[in-house]
């Protein structure tokens, strides 16, 4: 992790409005995730963040992204029904069906 002046301060970080603290900088802009960068002591860099876990990156990923998006067009264009479930649930490999 890089360093705004060489000390053990990181160069930035990310922040939200869940902090207890009086003395944040981005709490004039509070709703979105911020990241806040000190360029120099006492000249702050406050800009809008989005934040996406870790865990969840790969929907975000070209293939996984595109066939999500595909999915939820079928699924706004077909009804959901259970009319076969245990028909769907052998399809699945579920083994109680």
């Amino acid at each position: 992790m890089g360093f705004s002046d060489g000390s053990r301060r990181p160069a930035g970080r990310v922040e939200g409005c869940g902090q207890q603290r009086p003395d944040f900088p981005g709490q004039a802009i509070c709703g979105p995730h911020v990241l806040v960068e000190e360029r120099e002591p006492g000249v702050w860099i406050v800009r809008t963040a989005t934040v996406i876990p870790d865990n969840e990156r790969w929907l975000h990923e070209g293939a996984a992204a595109s066939d999500l998006a595909t999915a939820m067009a079928w699924s706004v264009s077909h009804e959901p029904a259970d009319a076969d479930l245990d028909g769907t649930l052998k399809q699945l490999g579920d083994a109680e069906a």
